[in-house]
């Protein structure tokens, strides 16, 4: 929420507050200088509406009691970086006044506010070195030139875009110094006392997301262990079947009878040789192959399994093939 939306209802707190504690002067003096509120409640374009319209109807005097206090109550305590800032925009937003006066045909009012102020502006121009481009030693003869709006130098001013330019430029620049402003406590207490239900829904959905991703994390990771039960399970079946399978077309019944190690190392070449020839293997691939689905051991050595009921051989046939394909 803005805080500038709250300022009227916190303005009626005060006032209430001071009724109640019976301080009627200071209710009365608070109800004037709220009428005269120049920072116009921190509404940026309330404050440059206020100024154009004085611009335009030729009251200075209030353009500049409206800097003023801008200037007391915040340009003061920004950063000196900024100064060069403010320079530009109070010299641009008088010169606003004097090309507007010169274009309704009020050149009077552009040879009074010279006269009344020509000191303030002599020393704003003694104190630019080498007279930039905020001086006013130019702007001093505009009242008495025929033309000025063709003149080099103040044709820009007598255009719209320099116009708009600064209008910009001073709205952007009143809206960083009005959001980075620090709250007083009766203000930012009723923020947080309107924003405490948000906060409190905010927390509740929180909640109720998390406890919804809680669950459904249970949920995922019991199928996951599932799922791995039932792949540990497949591989086992698996792993069986294409034992008995190779067993069952690659390896010769000799091979289950050797006696010796010559005859069994003589065999296991045969048996290597044979099976590896029918399928187009060399024999340490059909070794390895055989070492993989657990039929020998890395030794050699032959390794007991279960027997395979007859009825599942053709099954077994056909995925042998299809693993061999």
């Amino acid at each position: 929420m803005d805080p500038s939306n709250l300022l009227p209802h916190v303005d009626e707190l005060v006032m209430e507050y001071l009724l109640f504690r019976g301080f009627t002067k200071s209710f009365q003096v608070f109800s004037a200088e709220r009428k005269r509120d120049h920072a116009r409640g921190f509404d940026v374009e309330q404050i440059i509406s206020q100024l154009l319209i004085a611009i335009q109807t030729y009251q200075i005097e209030s353009v500049l009691e409206t800097w003023k206090f801008l200037t007391a109550r915040f340009f003061n305590h920004l950063d000196a970086s900024y100064a060069s800032t403010l320079q530009q925009l109070q010299t641009s937003l008088l010169r606003l006044y004097v090309v507007n006066a010169v274009k309704s045909g009020h050149r009077e009012k552009v040879v009074e506010f010279f006269q009344l102020h020509a000191d303030n502006l002599n020393a704003s121009v003694a104190a630019i070195e080498g007279g930039g481009p905020d001086s006013w030693s130019h702007w001093f003869i505009l009242p008495y030139m025929e033309h000025p709006e063709s003149d080099p130098y103040f044709q820009l001013f007598f255009g719209q875009p320099w116009l708009a330019a600064f209008v910009t430029s001073f709205r952007n620049f009143l809206s960083l110094v009005f959001r980075n402003l620090p709250l007083p406590k009766l203000l930012a207490f009723q923020l947080a006392r309107l924003e405490e239900p948000t906060l409190k829904f905010r927390l509740k959905v929180s909640q109720s997301e998390a406890a919804r991703l809680r669950l459904y994390n249970n949920e995922a990771t019991a199928k996951i262990k599932k799922l791995e039960e039932a792949g540990r399970q497949l591989h086992s079946i698996l792993r069986m079947m294409v034992q008995h399978s190779m067993m069952e077309h690659f390896s010769p019944s000799s091979y289950v009878d050797m006696t010796t190690d010559r005859n069994k190392s003589r065999s296991r070449s045969r048996s290597y040789g044979a099976a590896a020839t029918s399928v187009g293997l060399s024999q340490k691939q059909m070794k390895d192959m055989w070492e993989l689905f657990g039929i020998i051991t890395e030794d050699g050595s032959h390794v007991d399994f279960a027997p395979v009921d007859r009825r599942d051989s053709p099954v077994l046939q056909r995925f042998t093939c299809l693993l061999m394909s």
